[in-house]
């Protein structure tokens, strides 16, 4: 007889084990936390070092303002020697250019009576001639603010003596009368006090004029008379140079050089009878014609280069280069053209 009973399904399947839903939270948590420090790591990391970029770039940014605030107390402490460098290392010839295309961006003397252009060409010049005294007797900050109101004063004045000298027109004059009264003091007028060589030959000018200078700055330039030995046996070339010294330094046609260490100047170079028989425009026997404003140093051998503009412009301070600019516009073309060769 068959039995009726079957195999149980309980007991023919294998039972499945639990499983717990608390250690998957468990570890997507300890998970979640180890992505979470892994990270910050890296965040931190890159903050630090963005920091540190910034705290280097920061620090070289101030370093080289401090280096720069040392060299200008140094260049205030000791103006003379600070000439003496600068004038020592000279100029490149891209500097020349530089300087000549800045000069050139200047303009020339307006043609016109337009006084907004005659202000502008004169703040312009202005400007100039201010750098001029800046980079030549490292003048301090309280020096460049009294400059720089003298000649924004001057200029000022020059507009003003310009208006009332220019003619109003007068119901006794014909238009054609006037127009030829008014260009005729127009051009004497703007020639006389805006031309180029204005701030190069005008006494009142001077730089212990515009802004009190320290007596080492004085010594930077001819402001006096110069001290000169003169010897029984000097001829009437020499004893003429003397004299000419005697006048004020506008007036002065010799270059002038500086003795450091006495603060004495001299005559440069030595004169002949060549420097007042063949004296080109805008030089003196052969050399550029820096002015006697900010005197040759014993290390600008000019006279080595006589006729060889370029050559002596690569031995100039560029204060003295902006003085020979303002006083002889030409010289710029004259030099352009003999980089352009030397090239």
């Amino acid at each position: 007889m068959k039995s009726s009973l079957s195999p149980s399904p309980k007991s023919s399947s294998h039972s499945r084990p639990k499983i717990d839903v608390t250690w998957i939270i468990l570890g997507l948590m300890v998970g979640f936390l180890l992505w979470k420090i892994i990270h910050s790591d890296k965040a931190e990391m890159t903050t630090i070092s963005a920091g540190d970029t910034v705290s280097m770039s920061r620090k070289r940014s101030l370093s080289a303002q401090e280096e720069q605030r040392k060299r200008k107390m140094r260049a205030e402490a000791d103006p003379v020697s600070t000439y003496l460098d600068r004038a020592k290392r000279g100029m490149t010839d891209q500097e020349i250019l530089s300087m000549i295309e800045d000069f050139e961006a200047m303009g020339s003397n307006p043609t016109s009576g337009d006084i907004s252009e005659l202000a502008d060409f004169g703040e312009k010049q202005s400007r100039w001639y201010s750098i001029a005294i800046e980079e030549a007797l490292s003048l301090n900050t309280q020096q460049q603010s009294m400059l720089h109101d003298s000649l924004a004063d001057n200029v000022s004045q020059r507009i003003e003596l310009f208006k009332k000298t220019y003619i109003v027109p007068s119901p006794m004059l014909t238009a054609d009368q006037v127009a030829q009264i008014n260009s005729v003091e127009i051009f004497t007028l703007k020639h006389a006090t805006f031309a180029h060589n204005y701030y190069a030959s005008n006494e009142s000018l001077a730089p212990w004029k515009l802004c009190n200078l320290s007596y080492e700055q004085l010594k930077l330039t001819y402001h006096g008379l110069p001290i000169k030995r003169i010897d029984s046996d000097e001829d009437m070339v020499s004893w003429f140079s003397v004299q000419q010294m005697n006048k004020p330094w506008s007036f002065t046609q010799s270059l002038i050089m500086l003795e450091p260490s006495t603060g004495m100047h001299f005559c440069y170079p030595p004169t002949s009878l060549h420097g007042y028989t063949c004296k080109v425009f805008g030089s003196t026997d052969g050399l550029i014609d820096i002015s006697p404003l900010f005197p040759v140093t014993p290390d600008q051998r000019l006279a080595d280069h006589r006729d060889d503009f370029v050559a002596q412009a690569r031995m100039l301070h560029p204060a003295q280069l902006r003085m020979a600019l303002i006083r002889y516009p030409h010289i710029a073309q004259t030099l352009k053209e003999g980089l352009a060769r030397a090239k």
